[in-house]
């Protein structure tokens, strides 16, 4: 069956769709100087592109060639200038009985020259992976990079100038393990940028942004079962960076003013804990001042199951803690009021480390 379905009205169009056998595309375009670009291969391919307004481009490729499962692109753009590109290379593995899932791409951009790109696939792509990018507003910049299978990545952008990027398993090797990573990012306000690298299993980042000019960067690989990261900003001019190596690291970021920074650096070996209790866990809250600098640093290698935990909150004006916990079964928590304040703490549990 193929079925390709073009509306249209306007001055200036230019669409080029390409299909192969079962491939369903529909572009509906409104407004002027419109341009739509499908190239479907494989079968059960399924793009819908409604554009309106003036100048939007939608560019989209899908490569399918499992008989049996499905490919979808969506993208919805209203305003001026927007562009949308959607690279799905595989959907399943070619043979076998693992060629399994959905890959699924989704794009809705309202406002001005905003840009958005997605790329799913391949390394054997098994199971469903789906990807979503809103944005509204002004030049506004998101990207979506999953690699494997069972991922997960929702982008949600409005405000003006903000910059999303996530990237979950993009530089893993063909034969190297990872899937099923959760990340989120939801920004308002105006110039604020998060970026959320995943490697590994089962990992979660979450990043919430309302202000202007925060920045928030969280990484996690090298197998990072269950890992989670989280970070919070409200207010402008902070800045929040989260790396979590290992597995079952939790941290947390809380900033609710402006011009504070808080790094957390999480490390843990190859164990992993019943139901994922965190091997090393670390929050930072930052309120109700500015200039404030948190640094916490856990490191857990152990063969063992002892947890490292610190807890930072800082409550003034350019105030300092830095947090050191090596080895297991550390506790810190400083608390800071005031103005320009310093606090260090260094905890190292006498164990034995082990290789990751």
């Amino acid at each position: 069956m193929k079925k390709v379905s073009l509306l249209f009205a306007s001055v200036a169009l230019s669409v080029c769709v390409s299909f192969a056998q079962s491939n369903v595309a529909t572009v509906s375009e409104s407004g002027t100087n419109q341009t739509a670009t499908v190239g479907q291969t494989g079968i059960l391919n399924v793009s819908h592109v409604t554009q309106s307004t003036k100048g939007n481009t939608a560019n989209v490729e899908q490569s399918n060639l499992n008989l049996l499962y499905n490919t979808l692109s969506d993208i919805n753009q209203s305003g001026e200038k927007n562009l949308a590109t959607v690279k799905q290379i595989a959907n399943g593995t070619l043979t076998g009985a693992n060629a399994i899932g959905t890959l699924k791409a989704i794009v809705n951009q309202s406002g001005n020259k905003n840009e958005a790109l997605q790329v799913q696939g391949p390394h054997n792509q098994q199971g469903i992976s789906f990807a979503e990018i809103i944005q509204g507003g002004d030049k506004n910049f998101a990207s979506q990079h999953q690699l494997k299978y069972g991922n997960e990545a929702r982008i949600n952008q409005a405000g003006s100038g903000n910059t999303a990027e996530q990237a979950q398993d993009s530089e893993l090797l063909p034969d190297e393990e990872g899937s099923y990573g959760n990340a989120l990012i939801e920004q308002s306000g105006n110039n604020n940028f998060a970026s959320q690298k995943q490697d590994g299993w089962a990992n979660e980042a979450k990043a919430y942004q309302s202000g202007s000019g925060n920045s928030s960067i969280q990484v996690q690989k090298d197998y990072s079962w269950k890992s989670v990261a989280l970070v919070n900003q409200s207010g402008s001019l902070n800045m929040a960076t989260q790396t979590q190596v290992g597995n079952t690291n939790s941290a947390l970021i809380d900033q609710s003013s402006n011009s504070n920074e808080a790094i957390q650096d999480q490390k843990s070996g190859s164990q992993k804990t019943a139901g994922y209790a965190p091997l090393n866990k670390a929050n930072i809250y930052q309120s109700e001042g500015t200039g404030n600098y948190a640094e916490q640093s856990q490191e857990n290698l152990a063969g063992s199951l002892m947890v490292n935990e610190g807890v930072i909150t800082q409550i003034g004006f350019g105030n300092d803690a830095y947090q050191t916990q090596w080895g297991g079964d550390n506790y810190s928590s400083v608390y800071q009021s005031g103005t320009g304040n310093m606090a260090t703490v260094t905890q190292n549990m006498s164990v034995v480390q082990v290789n990751p």
